[in-house]
């Protein structure tokens, strides 16, 4: 982003601020690669008596003690997610850094340390292959091995979304393997305390929050099915250009609904993603209705499938059978 749309962008948050905390997430490409803007933007909001606090989504690569010391001083960065596929020599492989730099998975691994020493949150999101779930959970136990000790690092599975003959969406079934994927992979985060409303225990296990059960397995309603739904949020690329959600970003014309320079348009992209009408037409029939609110719209638009479904949509029946267990447990403690 050039500087003439950064300062249009901080005009239009400055014009429709409504005096709370706001949150800006950097997203790219990797937002390191431009760490002058962020400063530039860091600066001018806190010069105007803006209160901001900041989130980076980066691969991690980039993350070193100078950039730490201003994300913490000017950005006020609270929080960065890192995606990690794989280890060692087999990261390297995937990512394919052109940059000359040695051994990046190490360099990764040194600047989460840091980053964690600092007292920045991390947390690492695992792009899962449902087909093969073991590479991830091998993954996991390394990172949780290295990095558990510290409460400000957090873990979590995301299965992979793409149109494959070999990969299959996680909502569907898998009845060739003796357990669902989608349940062996929970079993690992809640066995090594990274579910949401679990709280980290010094025995090396971890304790449930009994007002955090069901949000740990996600039995609960949402409000909405996803954030591009709300109508006053946006997502900004370098050119200035409004997107709805941030897996569009630079993709033109046909995604895009306006110009931070030139306002909002209300066009068909827009509605799309504005709309409360659920992704699919089984969506009215369907029991997870009220907790998916008819589903991811991007995956809608991609695939028109079984993609836009929540991933547990084929395991509903296992998460209520752990509810009811892990409450029985707590039940069962209080009255020792």
């Amino acid at each position: 982003m050039d500087f003439e749309t950064a300062d249009s962008v901080i005009k239009y948050l400055l014009e429709n601020w409504d005096g709370k905390l706001l949150n800006i997430s950097w997203f790219g490409g990797e937002p390191l690669l431009a760490d002058e803007i962020i400063d530039y933007f860091s600066l001018k909001l806190s010069e105007v008596g803006v209160k901001y606090k900041s989130r980076l989504i980066s691969n991690g690569l980039l993350l070193t003690p100078t950039i730490l010391g201003k994300a913490k001083n000017i950005w006020n960065l609270q929080q960065v997610q890192i995606s990690i596929d794989a280890i060692g020599e087999e990261y390297n492989n995937i990512k394919q850094y052109n940059d000359g730099i040695d051994n990046p998975f190490n360099v990764v691994m040194e600047n989460i340390k840091h980053s964690l020493a600092e007292g920045v949150s991390i947390r690492v999101r695992i792009n899962a292959d449902p087909e093969n779930t073991d590479k991830s959970i091998e993954l996991m136990h390394f990172l949780h091995k290295r990095f558990g000790v510290d409460t400000n690092f957090k873990a979590y599975f995301a299965p992979i979304d793409m149109v494959s003959e070999v990969v299959k969406p996680i909502a569907t079934e898998y009845e060739a393997k003796s357990k669902h994927p989608y349940i062996q992979l929970l079993d690992v985060e809640r066995e090594l305390g990274y579910c949401k409303g679990n709280l980290r225990g010094k025995e090396g296990n971890f304790i449930f929050d009994e007002n955090g059960l069901a949000t740990s397995l996600k039995l609960y309603p949402n409000s909405t099915n996803c954030y591009a739904s709300c109508p006053n949020i946006f997502t900004i690329d370098p050119l200035g250009d409004l997107y709805k959600c941030h897996r569009v970003l630079g993709r033109g014309n046909n995604f895009s609904c306006g110009n931070i320079k030139t306002g909002i348009i209300k066009n068909d992209i827009f509605h799309f993603f504005c709309s409360v009408k659920p992704s699919l037409e089984e969506c009215y029939d369907c029991k997870l209705m009220p907790i998916c609110q008819g589903g991811c719209k991007i995956n809608f638009l991609e695939y028109k499938d079984i993609h836009a479904c929540v991933p547990f949509k084929n395991v509903i029946t296992e998460l209520i059978l752990y509810y009811m267990n892990d409450k029985n447990k707590i039940l069962e403690q209080k009255n020792l």
